[in-house]
């Protein structure tokens, strides 16, 4: 449900850029889970898809016409010809990344002229990142790195890529999920998640800056 609700989001960055793109024809989401982003990018009309995850997991979750879009393994240039995407995608995976850089360029190989690179990653200076401080959910052992939008904008910069932009992401998620990811004492989210979850209130869409950042950049 969350992958779904998450792809939406992204879905709506990148709408805002298809008429900059040199065609629809290739597109790849690094990092691509369930394959919920992949499924979006068929809907906008993107034909040669490919969602990279190298989690068994969600590949084996994912619904079956959207599994075959699904590559089990590590993103790698080479397993792809350069220039030849128009679109690649990556949500919520640089920080994830010993060589975030490295992807930034591995990507921008393979990008047609005019093609995007999207990522989007958390930002250690956001409002909430400030105010909850190490409670914060992207200060997590996973994260091998923090952006801001200072290193966000470097990061395209050094990988080549020109027409940058940076900026906030508004994710919209129901209620209850806002509630389990909130800093409050168990004693009070248990019970308050009980109740939400079992009434409508739960699934109310509330739209936030929850403190992820968006990286555009595209291939001169």
């Amino acid at each position: 449900e969350e992958s779904g609700i998450a792809s939406r989001t992204y879905e709506r960055i990148v709408q805002a850029y298809i008429g900059k793109l040199p065609d629809r024809r290739g597109a790849i989401d690094i990092g691509a889970g369930d394959g919920a982003f992949c499924e979006r990018l068929v809907e906008l009309g993107f034909a040669s898809v490919t969602g990279i995850e190298p989690s068994a997991a969600p590949v084996a979750a994912a619904k079956p016409g959207v599994r075959e879009l699904l590559a089990n393994r590590i993103f790698r240039a080479s397993d792809f010809a350069p220039n030849s995407v128009s679109l690649i995608t990556c949500f919520q995976v640089m920080e994830h990344l010993s060589d975030p850089l490295g992807i930034a360029r591995a990507a921008f190989s393979i990008l047609k002229p005019e093609g995007l690179f999207l990522a989007v990653a958390h930002n250690q200076q956001s409002l909430s990142a400030t105010m909850l401080g190490t409670k914060s959910p992207i200060y997590d052992i996973e994260h091998l790195q923090l952006f801001n939008r200072k290193t966000g904008r470097k990061l395209l910069e050094s990988g080549g890529y020109t027409r940058i932009e940076v900026f906030p992401v508004w994710n919209r998620y129901p209620l209850h999920y806002w509630t389990r990811l909130f800093p409050i004492p168990l004693g009070l989210k248990t019970p308050l998640l009980s109740v939400l979850n079992k009434t409508h209130l739960g699934n109310i869409q509330i739209s936030l800056p929850a403190g992820n950042v968006a990286l555009v950049g595209f291939k001169p």
